[in-house]
């Protein structure tokens, strides 16, 4: 018989400590991607809106640089402010949309008027102490100019936080300004065929893949869409405070995505037909019971 100290011992397990020459290397996180369609008409408006106010703040950090802290009286306009508005741009602009029920040709709209008050009125520059106003004064004359029903300046007033007199004047002096033509267009510059605008610089190539006139205000809108989408998409640009660092692309004309969109678009359309008709087929039934029961004579006794 063998004893219990004759047994061999186990090697003892030794584990390795973790290699110290080589760490392990992440690949940084790709910024979220948002895919927006092409025609400017289909964009969600929270993403219009988000676009909207990065080529604003793009716009207000360069002429803020450049405008010089003691304003005199000759570079005062109707749209200055005595001081910046606590309220951000991104959340004036949602407030406007929502309370107002704009349309996304009228906000896009808006981005236009700086290009056509601008070439109107030089001493008009946007800026912190301008945007607010200018604002509440485009999407006002937006409204009348491009939609069927618009609420009243009491209204829009109201919203943007001005009394309904200064808003008239405000009114006023833009119409004046651009000479009542408020319908977007061949971007008003009939003489001047290039020039440096808010959405980059327009070729004159431009010009001869688009008819000129107010019957082609959704091409010009789309165009301009298209070239903030561009000039802003990026998650480089500007903070606005709702999804920073997101990244904008344009779906392709022919793409797969596109495509996808386009299909998804048609199949909820079909459904909502479809529950239409149900809706409709069910009180079409019960009208013509009623009218049923109204029509038979009553039983003697």
């Amino acid at each position: 018989m063998t004893s219990h100290t004759d047994k061999p011992k186990r090697a003892a397990i030794v584990i390795p400590p973790p290699p110290t020459t080589t760490s392990v290397q992440h690949s940084p996180a790709l910024p979220p991607r948002r895919t927006l369609p092409l025609r400017f008409i289909d964009c969600p408006k929270d993403d219009l809106i988000v676009i909207i106010s990065r080529m604003l703040s793009s716009l207000i950090s360069i002429n803020d640089k450049q405008i010089s802290p003691d304003i005199n009286h000759q570079s005062l306009t109707r749209f200055h402010s005595r001081s910046p508005p606590q309220i951000s741009l991104y959340s004036y602009l949602s407030r406007l949309s929502h309370y107002s029920s704009l349309e996304n040709s009228v906000l896009i709209t808006s981005i236009y008027y700086i290009d056509l008050l601008s070439m109107c009125y030089p001493t008009f520059a946007v800026s912190s102490l301008t945007v607010h106003r200018f604002l509440l004064t485009a999407t006002t004359v937006a409204s009348k100019a491009l939609c069927d029903s618009f609420c009243s300046n009491s209204h829009y007033a109201k919203v943007g936080g001005v009394n309904l007199m200064e808003l008239n004047v405000l009114e006023t002096e833009f119409l004046n300004k651009v000479g009542y033509r408020v319908v977007p267009r061949d971007f008003n510059h009939d003489k001047l065929r290039e020039r440096k605008s808010s959405t980059g610089t327009l070729d004159t190539d431009y010009f001869k893949k688009i008819k000129l006139g107010i019957e082609n205000a959704a091409e010009v809108l789309d165009l301009y869409y298209k070239r903030m989408v561009m000039l802003v998409g990026g998650p480089e640009a500007e903070d606005v405070g709702c999804h920073d660092g997101v990244e904008y692309t344009l779906a392709g004309e022919n793409g797969k995505e596109d495509q996808e969109q386009k299909l998804a678009g048609s199949q909820l359309q079909a459904e909502q037909d479809d529950v239409s008709r149900r809706k409709l087929r069910k009180l079409n039934k019960n009208d013509l019971e009623s009218e049923n029961d109204g029509l038979r004579s009553p039983k003697s006794h």
